[in-house]
């Protein structure tokens, strides 16, 4: 059988914790990436939730008030018309 030196296994181990600490490195960055990630979806989810019931409100609040069906569907055309163009402005 083959018979290392300490010196030689001492410098494997070395080795191998430099590669190991390498990993959870890249590792920890990536979850941290990740994080950041999802926390900036989730507050985008959240102003959009905000936005929608905003709107919700704001289209009950139109609608209630009309008293014709006829008014009813041009103000409901307005409202998908302006909800719309705020839509094209946020993607842009």
């Amino acid at each position: 059988p083959r018979v290392t030196s300490p010196a030689a296994e001492e410098g494997s181990m070395q080795q191998t914790l430099t590669e190991l600490t390498d990993f959870c490195t890249s590792f920890q960055r990536q979850h941290l990436e990740l994080l950041a990630k999802f926390q900036a979806r989730e507050v985008e989810i959240n102003r959009l939730k905000e936005r929608v019931k905003y709107l919700e409100d704001k289209e009950g609040e139109i609608l209630v008030e009309s008293d014709t069906p006829k008014k009813k569907k041009k103000l409901q055309e307005q409202i998908d018309a302006q909800m719309a163009r705020e839509l094209e402005e946020q993607q842009e």
